[in-house]
């Protein structure tokens, strides 16, 4: 929420792939307008100037820049001593008069998307943890820290193997599919509502399984089951749903899977 400092690492989702362009000046009146400023021509120092930005300002800046336009990107100009210092190596006969990073504007909806996300499942697993979280007496911690620190690193930062294996004093997080009990459905239904997913849809989903179920006579992902994640995707799309379209694409058939009791990563059923 507060941004990151220049020292400290940032998460993956963060950084991003750029692209830097230029106005050059030539002789005899010449010059380049929005030119593209090759990596390969910029001294390696200073070459992540030309294709890397790191998002470190808070998200509500980003944000507030997303709801003052609808252009369809952003630029974030460079030093003018950097300018300077490299400005006649770029275009041959030419000098740079100015240079900047292009953001597009899809980069930063998707930064907001995937802090949101994060957050939610960082929500989903502290409840895991502790269903009275949110009740603590006040100055008692409803978890040690150890672990909602665990849980934060793990969620916020991205998904690890094996953070402590073989410790008896960690709680591995293992993601949504630990969330649901098989055959539970009144607590897989609570999971698929927190996700933003209405009862109608969910009513719609207990017979998408049902019939998949019978017709197969063990359970199944299904045709039926299929036709309703596709469906369910279409609304995140939209923004119905309080997840976006990755996560719904991998948390919601993870959570069904874990409610039939079926392996991780197994695909839809003919």
């Amino acid at each position: 929420m507060n941004g990151y400092p220049d020292t400290a690492e940032l998460p993956k989702y963060r950084v991003l792939r750029v692209r830097s362009l230029g106005h050059f000046a030539g002789p005899a009146g010449s010059g380049i307008r929005n030119g593209p400023i090759p990596r390969a021509t910029i001294p390696e120092q200073f070459r992540d100037w030309v294709d890397a930005h790191d998002l470190r300002q808070p998200i509500g800046t980003y944000e507030d820049l997303l709801r003052a336009g609808e252009s369809d990107s952003f630029q974030v100009p460079w030093p003018a001593d950097l300018v300077a210092l490299v400005g006649q190596r770029i275009y041959q006969h030419m000098n740079c008069l100015g240079a900047w990073q292009e953001i597009p504007r899809g980069a930063l909806v998707a930064l907001l998307d995937t802090v949101r996300n994060r957050v939610l499942s960082f929500a989903l697993d502290i409840e895991r943890l502790s269903p009275e979280a949110g009740e603590a007496v006040p100055g008692a911690p409803a978890l040690p820290r150890e672990r909602v620190e665990q849980v934060f690193h793990t969620t916020i930062y991205g998904n690890v193997g094996n953070v402590a294996t073989g410790s008896p004093c960690t709680q591995q997080t293992i993601g949504a599919m630990a969330m649901v009990t098989q055959g539970d459905f009144a607590s897989f239904a609570e999971h698929l509502r927190k996700l933003g997913i209405a009862d109608p849809d969910i009513d719609e989903l207990k017979a998408a399984l049902d019939g998949d179920n019978k017709k197969a006579g063990k359970p199944v992902l299904g045709q039926r089951v299929g036709a309703w994640c596709g469906k369910i995707l279409g609304k995140a799309g939209e923004g119905a749903l309080k997840v976006g379209v990755d996560v719904a694409a991998t948390v919601v058939p993870k959570l069904i899977a874990r409610y039939l009791g079926l392996p991780p990563g197994v695909g839809l059923s003919d």
